[in-house]
């Protein structure tokens, strides 16, 4: 999903280090129209074990029941409920985000570049990690892991 939090070693704070990257799967048909926002849509499901961080211990901690719980949890998923142009290649959008089968209002701002047949989305948004059951038991502590995430995303799209 971008990047995430992730559990910290040797006293750092893990969003200061982690710079974990995820492989997103199409659920339905990404519909991104500029000159016809009304009839834009995004609908996509992320698949929660893809989360790398280039950490072994951190990859396997990411995957367990305190933070994604990915056997009982294999899917996060992000549905658009409206478009927002900001003028150039610049938008925002409102959706809904669901991870551990907790749904909160998500807002993220991207740009969008047309090339050769192809488009680029490139956009992020921020979220509290808590807000969605990621984090339990001692994770659930800010202390070692913040509770501010920031995710990246790009991606192409292909006709």
């Amino acid at each position: 999903m971008g990047e995430e939090s992730a559990p910290a070693r040797d006293g750092q704070r893990a969003e200061q280090r982690a710079q974990p990257v995820g492989r997103h799967q199409r659920a339905q048909p990404l519909r991104p129209h500029p000159q016809d926002l009304a009839g834009s849509r995004f609908d996509v499901k992320i698949e929660t074990a893809s989360a790398k961080t280039r950490d072994d211990d951190r990859d396997s901690t990411l995957l367990s029941d305190d933070f994604f719980a990915v056997k009982q949890y294999p899917t996060a998923h992000y549905v658009t409920d409206r478009f927002t142009a900001k003028g150039g290649n610049k938008f925002s959008a409102t959706g809904k985000l669901t991870v551990r089968n907790v749904t909160r209002d998500v807002p993220i701002e991207f740009t969008f570049e047309s090339k050769n047949g192809s488009a680029w989305l490139k956009g992020g948004a921020q979220l509290k990690r808590l807000d969605f059951g990621v984090g339990q038991g001692e994770w659930k502590d800010t202390e070692q892991v913040g509770n501010d995430v920031k995710i990246n995303f790009v991606l192409l799209l292909k006709p």
